[in-house]
């Protein structure tokens, strides 16, 4: 890699994310697989399967394996718990 793109790599990188990013590591955010939100959420597999089936739950897809991000599952069960519409 030349001196110049690396120059630039760093420079995206060094950009300031947004108020909202340095709260956020992706990488612990991400669930990975019905079992792994059934642990976060402490539903049985099967009831998360089925709340996916039925678009119940902010989810989405990497190829076949169901994903779903922690801050979009809280978030959605502390508007459910204060009753507002989804």
């Amino acid at each position: 890699m030349s001196q110049t793109s690396k120059r630039a790599v760093q420079v995206r990188l060094n950009r300031d994310p947004g108020p909202s990013a340095d709260n956020l590591d992706l990488a612990n955010d991400i669930l990975r697989g019905a079992e792994a939100i059934a642990a976060f959420t402490g539903d049985p597999v099967e009831r998360v399967r089925y709340l996916v089936r039925r678009n119940l739950i902010p989810h989405y897809r990497q190829g076949s394996r169901i994903c779903a991000s922690k801050q979009v599952l809280r978030d959605r069960h502390l508007q459910a718990a204060r009753g507002e519409a989804a």
